[in-house]
């Protein structure tokens, strides 16, 4: 990020004058992401342990079923 690249000229100068608007622009933005990135590790943990749709349920074992009477006759 180009913050973070201004903030790490900081440790060989001085910070500029308006270093906390910096560092606060920096703490919104890492909140956004970091909010991003747990919202999507939810919504992922949440797809893969939800119960399985029952009209894909249904479909499948209608699959199932057409592939036993074609593979006993």
């Amino acid at each position: 990020m180009p913050i973070n690249g201004r903030i790490k000229k900081w440790a060989a100068t001085s910070p500029p004058p308006d270093y906390s608007e910096i560092l606060q622009r920096w703490d919104i933005y890492n909140t956004l992401r970091t909010s991003t990135a747990f919202v999507a590790f939810i919504l992922l943990i949440l797809l893969t342990t939800r119960p399985p749709d029952s009209a894909a349920l249904r479909a499948e074992r209608a699959n199932d079923g057409e592939e036993t009477v074609r593979g006993a006759g």
